[in-house]
């Protein structure tokens, strides 16, 4: 009788796992380039996938769970990095995996490192003071705060006082000053001193921000590497300049300087959370 109660109990949890897959994974059923080509044909009718030829023998993908959020995701290491994040019910998301314009990538490998999905990616730096035979840097990434970001295996849990971001140069409709205080309270000034908002920040959208600062580890990112100049040839008077400015309850203040918001893979993401808090702000007024 016991013998039956556990098979009983077995066959039902695996007949759980299949129901709560019910609308499955195709990715999962993925395995030569002439199946992804297919699947990418058959999901995506127009932009950056739909040019990707697929007939090299040599495998130009890789499957994980990178977004941790029960199903296999699709990594393609082809001329551009791009992930396909299965969101469930026949949805995906698709994320590119660059950092800093002009320059190649190359996705190298899968890592599962503590329960998580690491995504370690080779890229091509142009600048002349870095020599030859170190062009060439890996990156190890993790898909977090809805973006890659470079993984962090112990990030502090310092308390934030106050987040400057000013968007100056380039285009001037997008000549802008945000403030964020402790206790969430946000003013934005468009053009030159214009207050077009005071207010209460989202709480969630705060806690996200504050996590993400804490985790990319600004100070340590700023002794690392401020930011990576392009080569002198791309540079744009349009090009904008993105000042982040960060004080810490310790005392400790960080600020970058990054002309063309070229920084680093959690500045871009730091940034991109920034730019949706002010665009949000600017579409209420």
């Amino acid at each position: 009788m016991m013998a039956k109660l556990i098979r009983y109990g077995l066959l039902l949890c695996i007949y759980m796992v299949i129901c709560s897959n019910g609308y499955s994974n195709k990715i999962d059923s993925l395995l030569t380039n002439e199946d992804v080509s297919k699947f990418l044909t058959d999901n995506f009718s127009d932009g950056p996938l739909t040019s990707i030829s697929y007939t090299s023998d040599i495998t130009v993908f890789f499957k994980s769970d990178i977004d941790n959020n029960g199903l296999t995701d699709l990594l393609l290491k082809t001329d551009i990095c791009i992930a396909v994040l299965d969101k469930g019910k026949g949805q995906y998301s698709l994320r590119h995996i660059f950092a800093r314009e002009r320059e190649n990538y190359d996705l190298v490998t899968v890592l599962h490192v503590k329960g998580n999905h690491l995504v370690v990616v080779r890229g091509l730096f142009y600048e002349a003071h870095i020599p030859d035979d170190k062009r060439w840097q890996d990156d190890t990434l993790i898909y977090k705060f809805g973006d890659f970001i470079e993984y962090n295996a112990h990030p502090p849990t310092e308390d934030i006082e106050e987040i400057n971001f000013k968007l100056g140069g380039g285009y001037p409709g997008r000549v802008w000053d945000l403030k964020i205080d402790a206790g969430g309270w946000v003013t934005l000034e468009k053009g030159y001193g214009a207050i077009i908002f005071a207010g209460e920040i989202d709480s969630t959208a705060f806690n996200t921000l504050k996590q993400t600062i804490n985790y990319i580890d600004l100070p340590v990112l700023i002794d690392r590497e401020t930011r990576k100049k392009p080569m002198p040839s791309t540079l744009s008077t349009s090009e904008e300049t993105f000042t982040l400015e960060i004080k810490f309850a310790n005392g400790q203040t960080t600020k970058i300087n990054d002309y063309g918001g070229i920084g680093t893979y959690g500045l871009k993401n730091l940034y991109r959370q920034l730019f949706n808090i002010a665009e949000n702000l600017n579409e209420l007024h």
